[in-house]
Order: C-alpha cells, then structure tokens, then sequence
C-alpha cells in the first residue's frame, strides 16, 4: 500500500507531498491538481511495474491526455521526479521507497529503490523466484501494485462491447466504461456468487428492474427486465440506475486492481444511492485489500467519511498544488463533534482549512 507521495516538476506540481490511508477522498476546487494526482499515480504505477520507460506510451495506453509540456510551468525542463513510498505485506523489508525519475528529451523514467536487499536474504530469494528480474520491479509491484482509473460514462456503460470468445481471457473495464455488458458478463461468468451479490444490491436499490447481459450477435448487451414483463434496453434506464450498477459491478469484480482511482462517483447519481456506494467501494478496499482514491465535489458524499480520510487539495500564489489531511486542521475535533464532514467544509472553505493545518502543532 502507498503511505505517501511526493511529486517534483510535474504538470501543477512543484513541490508536492501528500500521505494516503486505505481510503483517500481528494477534494478542492476545480483545476486544484485532483485529476492530475490520479494520473501520477496510474503512471507511477506502470512505469514502476515496468521498471522504467516511455511516459507517452504508458499515458496513451490509459487514454491519458497529457497536454504539453508536462512539466512545471516556468521549470528549467529538467528532470520529473515520482517517490513513493510504500509497504509490501510478506516481505523483511517492508516499508520503502521507489524513486521513478525522467529526462525531457524522450519521457523515458527509471526506477531505483532507497533501500536494497543483501543477496542472501530471503526477500532476495523471493524476487529471484517470482521471474520478475529485477528487485526495483519486485518491489513495486508488491507494495504499489496494478492501478486502475475510472471516469465513469453512462453513454459508454450502455454501449454494446464484444463478446470474449477465450475463456481464460481476463476482462477489465475502460477508463469511462467501455467494455461494461462484456465485464459484466464475465463476472457471472466466472464467479456467479458475486454476480448475484450485484443483482441484489441492484434491485433492492431498483426494485423494478432485473439485469441481464445476453448476446446480440458478436456483442454482449445490458438489459434490464421490468416488472411488467418488458425487456428494456439500457438506453431506456436512468443514467443513475447504470452508474450505479458499475459501481457494483467494480465492487465485486473478480481481479481486483491494487489501487482503485475514480472520478467524482457522485456524478449523475442521486445523493441518497452515494452512501451504498461509497460503502461497497469502502467494503471492497477493505475485504480484497485495494487502496482506494477517489475524487469528489459532493459535501453529500463528504457526509459519509470520516475528516481522516479526506485529503484537501489548493493551489499557491505561485500555482504550485499543495496538499493536506482535513484532520490536520487545528480545531478539526471540536468542528466534527458539532458538524458532519461535508458541512465542515462548505463552511471553512480549502484556504480557511489550509491556514489552520499550518497552524497546527
């Protein structure tokens, strides 16, 4: 799991540190480097894995935009610097650091670890066992991990997606949902226990619906089964009632990322659903093990975690993005016996929050 991050000479961040828990909610205004810290860690997650290599390539893979330049703005143009630290369950040397690092010519980064391995011990033996070559990847991908990052869609959740004629195939689902009847259908597929888990926690949420995902030709399809009898295709059901069910669906997929990172899962869904599933996604970390990343702009949402587990993102006179635990702010305590998270910070505000962490001994 990653206990912190800190970002040189990338995109908004100058100078950045941030640390994460199991559970992280980013908030702040718009254009405050939430997206942009997602990115850094879907990157940093690839390339550490890698154990190096072309930042374009690893972003075009994601769907990632990353808009020139890259760097800092007013930087000299030298080098990005990603460090991560970390703990890698099942291994002696547990908490460390990868330090991923880049020229500006080609985007080409390279790992290397604050701490290494003699080559008697047992963790070296360990990595020599797992094929995967070298000890900086070994590492990594223990305590970081595979990344995966979410911006839901309802139009792409809707749309038809191939059927996977290899059974041993593995299905993941795209950024903003394509791929989702195809997802779907491989979780029944594959583990129908929790394919039904999703069923009920859909229709006691939707009770005049039943999903399906049948085959239309070379494409699975989304259904839902009304009440009445009728078989409505997923354009005739809510955008909430879709996005909803990818949430479920995320919660119980069969392999499961190291680190979830979505999007604003408020969007398009009413407050009253957010708290199912902010608890399934909370559950799903918890249960399977997966660091959870998520952005948000819903005090709706806020309402339901508790000021630890919110990370308060702001930009400085210079641009540059800083970061902070809600919990670090002075009178954090006393604010949270009398108000819920959410109304903490639509009445503090990011830089009334900011100027009492700083104050804070």
């Amino acid at each position: 799991m990653i206990t912190s991050v800190h970002i040189e000479n990338f995109k908004c961040f100058k100078d950045f540190d941030i640390e994460l828990g199991p559970f992280n909610v980013l908030i702040g205004p718009n254009d405050s480097g939430k997206t942009a810290f997602l990115e850094a860690l879907l990157l940093a997650s690839e390339i550490g894995r890698a154990g190096g290599g072309p930042i374009s390539l690893v972003a075009k893979e994601h769907r990632i935009k990353l808009a020139e330049p890259i760097h800092w703005p007013g930087s000299n143009q030298g080098s990005i610097k990603l460090s991560i630290a970390g703990t890698a369950s099942g291994l002696d040397l547990d908490e460390c650091e990868a330090v991923i690092t880049g020229p500006t010519d080609r985007h080409l980064f390279a790992v290397s670890l604050s701490r290494h391995v003699k080559p008697e011990s047992e963790d070296h033996r360990r990595m020599q066992a797992s094929g995967v070559g070298s000890w900086e990847r070994f590492w990594f991908t223990k305590a970081v991990g595979k990344a995966r990052y979410y911006r839901l869609s309802p139009t792409d959740l809707r749309a038809p997606s191939p059927v996977i004629r290899n059974p041993e195939a593995r299905l993941t689902m795209g950024v903003s949902g394509v791929g989702f009847p195809t997802f779907l259908e491989d979780i029944l597929r594959r583990d129908r226990r929790s394919f039904f888990e999703i069923e009920k926690g859909f229709t006691e949420r939707f009770p005049n619906y039943e999903i399906d995902v049948p085959k239309s030709g070379n494409d699975n399809v989304l259904v839902f089964h009304a009440n009445d009898g009728q078989d409505l295709p997923a354009d005739s059901v809510s955008d909430g009632a879709v996005l909803y069910l990818a949430f479920l669906a995320l919660s119980h997929q069969p392999d499961p990322p190291s680190i979830l990172l979505i999007e604003e899962p408020e969007n398009g869904v009413h407050h009253a659903a957010l708290e199912q599933i902010v608890s399934a996604i909370r559950d799903f970390g918890k249960k399977r093990e997966v660091q959870v990343v998520l952005t948000t702009h819903s005090p709706y949402l806020l309402d339901l975690v508790e000021p630890e587990d919110v990370r308060v993102f702001s930009k400085g006179q210079d641009g540059a993005v800083q970061a902070m635990k809600m919990s670090d702010a002075a009178d954090i305590d006393e604010l949270s016996k009398h108000f819920m998270t959410g109304e903490i910070w639509t009445v503090e505000t990011e830089s009334k929050l900011f100027k009492k962490g700083r104050g804070k001994k």
